[in-house]
């Protein structure tokens, strides 16, 4: 029996121990900055009771000196008083230090989900790189995951599926198809989880071979200069807070854009759609400039802008049907590059083409059947066309609004000029 009572007190001694242990380990885990802070709140507290103490005896012995006869009702009710605060003091002291110690609770349970959600994102980085078609597809199943779970690492993840998408591989259509997928279903919340809304797409370069489709997000941006989708192409309730970008890209079925705002600008030139192009409920904004700047057409005519970005069209081809329906340019669109070229260096040099078969400029190119409709269409600011077949011109003058005056005599002048030069 006595042997047993040792026992016990051995155990409840370790349990003592080990209890003081735990609390000297997580006080030696925190930080300077939270000793500091736990060390300054009871330092307050003890200074505020010192003083209420001490404000409490010259209180009551001042009565005592100064007044041989206290009446004893009034010095009852400022010891009460004074209790009280003392305390309040107190009582606010010890929910300080609760506080601080669920915080610092709080913060070594995120490092320790951190540190997880690292692990898993290192595990599935591993089954992604596997040369197994099905592993790598678990693979993006995986990262779409830890996406979801840490907000964090969605923009990593991001950066290696479009990286897969730019990589030069053999026909792996499965996979490709998976990921546009789950891309799509990530972006657009359809899984459950809201991602962050300052993602942004590189897929420059890339070659797509299944249908590329986006719908229902917002994305800081797109990069897709010199990219080729050999399936269509499809953006639908898209809003683009920042730049656009698929400059010489080839969309050789059809580009689809329903309801997308593009805040900044879009840069379209010198694309390739082989078939139809349909914009649908879309706008094209831009902010404002501090200062204006020139730009100049071929012809000599001067425009100011104060548009920060633009639409930029030059050197595209639409060699299908071209659809617009309820589209705003509220800011500035170009057809054609200006004439004070520096302002586009690099850009094509050609104007844009609609249903012609581009030789020497648009001027002297042989014209095809225009399939062109437009209905409810806005430009709302420079609308560039030099050296644009003056026949579109002429049928999409009668189907779109041009809001400044300027420019729409600007575009009547061009037409007149170049069928008299076309005539002789």
């Amino acid at each position: 029996m006595g042997r047993t009572l040792c026992r016990q007190g051995e155990v409840r001694t370790g349990n003592m121990a080990q209890k003081h242990k735990s609390r000297r380990n997580k006080w030696e885990d925190a930080s300077l900055g939270e000793k500091l802070t736990l060390l300054g709140f009871i330092a307050l507290w003890v200074f505020l009771a010192a003083v209420t103490f001490i404000g409490i005896c010259y209180g009551f012995l001042g009565s005592m000196i100064w007044d041989l006869h206290p009446e004893t009702k009034n010095i009852l009710e400022v010891v009460r008083i004074s209790l009280t605060i003392v305390g309040g003091i107190g009582a606010v002291g010890y929910l300080v230090i609760k506080y601080q110690e669920r915080q610092a609770g709080l913060r070594e349970e995120r490092r320790t989900v951190n540190q997880l959600d690292r692990r898993r994102f290192g595990e599935a980085i591993a089954l992604f790189g596997s040369e197994n078609t099905i592993t790598r597809m678990a693979g993006v199943h995986a990262l779409i995951e830890v996406g979801n779970a840490d907000p964090s690492l969605q923009q990593e993840i991001i950066n290696l599926l479009c990286g897969y998408l730019r990589s030069k591989r053999d026909q792996d259509n499965v996979c490709e198809s998976h990921i546009l997928k789950l891309l799509h279903g990530a972006l657009s919340g359809y899984f459950g989880v809201e991602w962050r809304d300052d993602l942004f797409l590189d897929l420059h370069g890339a070659e797509c071979v299944e249908n590329f489709y986006l719908s229902d997000c917002t994305i800081l941006g797109m990069n897709l200069n010199g990219a080729t989708f050999n399936s269509g192409f499809t953006l639908d309730n898209i809003t683009i807070s920042g730049t656009f970008q698929c400059s010489r890209a080839h969309f050789n079925k059809y580009l689809n854009l329903r309801g997308c705002t593009f805040e900044e600008g879009a840069d379209f030139s010198g694309i390739h759609v082989s078939e139809a192009t349909l914009i649908e409920r879309t706008k094209f904004n831009s902010q404002d400039k501090e200062e204006e700047q020139n730009i100049l057409t071929k012809t000599g005519s001067p425009f100011k802008t104060h548009k920060e970005q633009w639409v930029d069209l030059a050197g595209a081809e639409f060699l299908g049907w071209l659809d617009l329906k309820h589209v705003e340019f509220n800011t500035d669109c170009l057809l054609a590059a200006p004439a004070n070229f520096d302002y586009f260096m690099g850009k094509p040099g050609t104007p844009a083409t609609f249903g012609t078969s581009q030789k020497e400029g648009a001027e002297s190119s042989v014209s095809l059947p225009i399939n062109f409709s437009a209905e409810e269409v806005t430009f709302n600011e420079i609308l560039l066309v030099d050296g644009v077949n003056p026949m579109f011109l002429s049928y999409m003058g009668s189907s779109v609004t041009i809001s400044r005056k300027d420019v729409e005599d600007y575009i009547d002048e061009y037409i007149k000029r170049t069928q008299k030069t076309q005539v002789r």
